[in-house]
């Protein structure tokens, strides 16, 4: 609570609006507008013009600006790739994957994704990736996007360089400025979780449940593509979706007849 020096300063003062604001745990201009329709107690006072903050609502209240997403997009498949690291995840995947490489073409948004067991394949697996998509597409690699990973910014600005690819970066502690990448990896985690828990299946195959989700990723249309899917844009062919089933089943397993404890047994 205010101590009451401070009150009788503020009084002094005749900053009604101050004070109520301070007592009201710092409360925006706009609340306070609204407080005598509401509540009873309080005298009548103009609410200050001043938009500048108090010292409280500067060190207890500051948060950053939102990003807006940029309008500009490359106009060819893989002229702009963002990339990005995700994990390491809790368990292993039933094949001792930890880590999640994932690579987004800015033109189609179409995304390839490589699973890690050690974040120091990364290197490998992003050439690896690169060639599959220059081969599947009949375009090369102008430029890549990424954050400041020690993985990416060593082995891998041999290749860069040679390539003549441009390597773009995030400033430090700006995950925003990779924005693409990170949205593509909320979606995507989302997308896995939910499917795996509907199917209720133990944490392990999350590896499964994420090249699914995947996989759903790039052949659903899109707003931003006037609802054409990503996978038409990157290779010109409208994907044929009729094979799609729901993510886990039922199952039965057949145990051997020499494996059975009796005659009863399953």
């Amino acid at each position: 609570m205010i101590t009451p020096v401070l009150e009788v300063f503020f009084l002094a003062m005749e900053n009604q609006s101050q004070l109520w604001h301070l007592r009201l745990g710092h409360r925006s201009q706009q609340a306070l507008h609204q407080l005598h329709k509401s509540i009873k107690g309080i005298p009548s006072f103009d609410v200050s013009s001043d938009t500048s903050p108090c010292k409280g609502c500067a060190m207890g209240k500051m948060a950053e600006r939102s990003y807006p997403d940029s309008s500009k997009r490359a106009t060819r498949p893989l002229a702009l790739v963002h990339m990005d690291l995700v994990g390491p995840f809790p368990v292993e995947s039933r094949v001792h994957s930890r880590y999640i490489l994932t690579l987004i073409d800015d033109s189609s948004g179409f995304a390839v994704v490589a699973f890690l067991r050690n974040k120091d394949d990364a290197a490998v697996r992003f050439l690896d990736m690169v060639r599959w998509c220059e081969t599947f597409t009949g375009s090369t690699l102008t430029s890549v996007r990424s954050d400041r990973r020690g993985e990416f910014m060593g082995h891998l600005q041999m290749f860069f360089s040679s390539r003549g690819v441009t390597h773009q970066t995030s400033a430090p502690h700006v995950p925003q400025q990779n924005g693409c990448a990170e949205r593509f990896n909320r979606t995507m985690l989302e997308k896995a979780k939910a499917i795996m828990h509907h199917a209720c299946m133990p944490r392990i195959f999350w590896q499964d449940a994420a090249e699914v989700a995947v996989h759903l990723y790039n052949h659903q249309p899109m707003r931003r593509h006037t609802w054409k899917t990503p996978i038409e844009i990157f290779n010109g062919d409208p994907p044929d979706i009729s094979y799609f089933k729901v993510f886990g089943t039922h199952a039965y397993v057949y145990i051997q007849p020499e494996q059975r404890d009796d005659k009863l047994a399953p």
